[in-house]
Order: structure tokens, then sequence, then C-alpha cells
């Protein structure tokens, strides 16, 4: 995602500012947050017909690892909640180097 000079913001929903750009927001709703941590949220909800109504999110977690994960669009209102838990379970399966 990005954001150039021609990118419309408003407030958006559940303390979200909504991009939109006729170029890369047709059939997507593009929404976006600067995080506590210092890093920006971008996540894509798309607005096609049911049961493909949901958001997706993804960050390069390290070079060669990234996070992708989605949920269905009704559950927007817990997008904070979500993207914390996603990032815990995440941190959770790391492991401290075994010293020799």
């Amino acid at each position: 995602m990005f954001v150039d000079p021609t990118t419309e913001k408003r407030p958006g929903p559940f303390g979200l500012i909504k991009y939109e750009n006729a170029q890369w927001t047709r059939g997507v709703d593009v929404y976006g947050k600067q995080l506590k941590t210092g890093k920006f949220y971008w996540i894509a909800c798309y607005r096609n017909p049911p049961p493909l109504v949901y958001c997706s999110y993804e960050q390069e977690l390290s070079d060669g690892i990234s996070l992708r994960y989605q949920f269905r669009r009704s559950q927007l209102e817990d997008w904070e909640k979500i993207h914390t838990s996603a990032l815990a379970l995440i941190s959770s399966f790391q492991t401290k180097p075994v010293r020799r």
C-alpha cells in the first residue's frame, strides 16, 4: 500500500483513516493508522459480494519473512485486538539461541 499526494483521506470507522485513490481502491476500502509502536498499520477490506467480504493485512517482519492474515469485514471493529493477538502469536514462536 502507498499514499501519494492525490490520495484523499477522511475519518474511517473504529479509529482508522480511510484512504481513497481511484487508481488503487476500486472494489477495496483501504484504511490505515499510525500505531503507538511507530509503525503504520495498513489494511485492505474488500467489497466483494458475500461470502468473500474480508479484510487483509500484510507486514514484512524481517528479511524474507512476512505476516499476512485475513478476517471477516464484520470483525473490523476488533482490528486492533486481532493485530495485537496475531503479533503475539508470531512472537511466541521465537526461540532463544542455544549456548554451547
